[in-house]
């Protein structure tokens, strides 16, 4: 998947390294207000898993948006 660039931030691929830092956003039930239920950590790695599958298989998928600077997942 490719990279886009911004002056502060890059849009990417979701990584196994950002798991931890969506489970806080996944896990908080009023974030997952319109969901059946705040994620579980195994549902959020899946997810990640399930972005990166489609990276591969479609060309396409969902961004995660970090900070150019430090390169961290924004929330």
């Amino acid at each position: 998947m490719n990279v886009i660039e911004t002056e502060r931030l890059l849009l990417r691929g979701f990584k196994e390294e950002d798991i931890p830092t969506l489970h806080s956003v996944f896990s908080d039930a009023e974030t997952m207000e319109f969901y059946p239920a705040p994620f579980r950590y195994d549902q959020t790695k899946s997810w990640v898993k399930r972005n990166q599958i489609r990276y591969k298989e479609d060309g396409f998928g969902l961004w995660a948006v970090c900070l150019k600077e430090s390169g961290e997942l924004n929330r």
